[in-house]
């Protein structure tokens, strides 16, 4: 099965069973580049990011930053400000105790 098919397989089964309730993310951390961020755009899915870097991997793809969301503990404050100013979809928070450093 090719990554198209699965991203396919996968939004249509959720889609189908959900009825438009559901958004279908990429784990970037499984395998995250230029290209397959560009396919998983193109496969009109979202994309999980975990890290900075990851994050900098799917704004160079040219993905969608509404469409992008982070998530997972232990984000440093330039994490956290890279994804405000990306403007990204969501930042999903774990557990509050490992955030609350970051309080203002």
């Amino acid at each position: 099965m090719t990554i198209r098919t699965a991203c396919r397989v996968c939004r249509t089964a959720f889609a189908n069973y959900y009825r438009g309730t559901t958004a279908v993310h990429y784990a970037g951390k499984a395998l995250l580049n230029v290209a397959i961020a560009r396919i998983i755009a193109d496969e009109r899915l979202g994309l999980d990011v975990i890290s900075g870097g990851e994050l900098y991997v799917a704004l160079r793809a040219r993905f969608s930053p509404q469409r992008i969301h982070m998530h997972g503990n232990a984000k440093t404050r330039a994490e956290l400000e890279q994804a405000l100013a990306a403007g990204i979809g969501q930042i999903i928070v774990d557990n509050w105790t490992n955030w609350t450093c970051w309080r203002a």
